[in-house]
Parts: structure tokens; sequence; C-alpha cells
């Protein structure tokens, strides 16, 4: 977080399925999040993308039972302006 990273969410980000966290908050990104963005971060536990000007719908989370998803600790922050 906090890398001064301007743009869209890339959603080649979506194709690492290793990933574990995500913390992209205080940045400068835009737009909105790509729908299919977690349909391969099948070992995701955090997110954190507060504090960026991303706007749209929060794609869906599908998550197993007894996958380690931390959603406390996960932000979508104030600054995400959802369409729910």
């Amino acid at each position: 977080s906090d890398n001064d990273i301007k743009g869209s969410v890339p959603s080649e980000i979506g194709n690492l399925s290793e990933l574990v966290s995500i913390r992209l908050s205080y940045n400068e990104l835009t737009g909105t999040i790509p729908d299919n963005f977690f349909a391969n971060l099948t070992k995701l536990q955090l997110i954190q993308l507060h504090s960026n000007r991303i706007r749209g719908t929060i794609p869906t989370l599908e998550w197993t039972e007894g996958e380690n998803w931390e959603p406390s600790r996960s932000t979508f922050g104030s600054s995400f302006v959802a369409d729910c």
C-alpha cells in the first residue's frame, strides 16, 4: 500500500492463483474492479483497497468452508463507492 500506483486495477492480478493477500490501499486507483477479478484467487485471505477512487460493484467473492478468508482485516473503505 501507499505506492503511488495510478490507473485502473490490473485485471492480470486475477490470474495470480497463488496470491494470498492484496494490499493496494492509499494509491490513486480508479475505475472498477473487473468482474472476473476473484475467479482464480482461491488462496486469497486478505484484500485492502481503501483510500482509492475505485467505483462500481464489488465482484462476487465465492469462498468455500475452511478457507482462511479474513473479512475483518479486509477493507474496501469509504472511498469505494459500491453499487449494491
